[in-house]
């Protein structure tokens, strides 16, 4: 039995949430004076996880209606990271960051410093979402919707 969109689209959101929590979680791993625990527990991470949502609550309903190829998945989610990395320091600015609005300062400061894990994870939460969604179903097959007319 097909899943119903919005149940779709609730699994997608929790891959964008658990991949934001990941990130952050790893990131808070490389500091030498935070274990691993405190890493996977700390506000930072759920920070991760709150800009995760964030971003599932737009590129969710994208991503179900796109069904891209895997190598698509993975781009869209290394584009994914880089968007929500600045959804991360646009709702939680930091105090050395100034106004809202130059949110990109930190991320190219993470992006600069942290791509190793930043970009693979990203790849890896696309390739997620593109399991999550399974193949596209071929025209006229039952869950097949019909794209909108312009």
């Amino acid at each position: 039995m097909p899943l119903r969109p919005v149940h779709v689209l609730l699994r997608l959101m929790g891959a964008y949430a658990v991949s934001g929590w990941a990130l952050a979680a790893l990131i808070m791993a490389t500091d030498a004076d935070v274990s691993a625990l405190q890493a996977v527990v700390r506000a930072e991470a759920g920070r991760g996880l709150g800009a995760g949502l964030l971003l599932g609550l737009v590129a969710a309903p994208i991503a179900r209606a796109w069904r891209p190829p895997p190598w698509g998945a993975a781009l869209m989610g290394m584009a994914s990271v880089i968007i929500g990395t600045w959804m991360y320091f646009w709702a939680w600015p930091h105090e050395w960051q100034g106004p809202r609005l130059d949110a990109w300062k930190p991320t190219k400061v993470i992006l600069g410093t942290y791509w190793r894990f930043v970009l693979p994870v990203g790849a890896l939460g696309g390739l997620a979402i593109w399991a999550l969604l399974g193949p596209a179903p071929p025209a006229g097959a039952p869950g097949y919707e019909e794209p909108p007319s312009r």
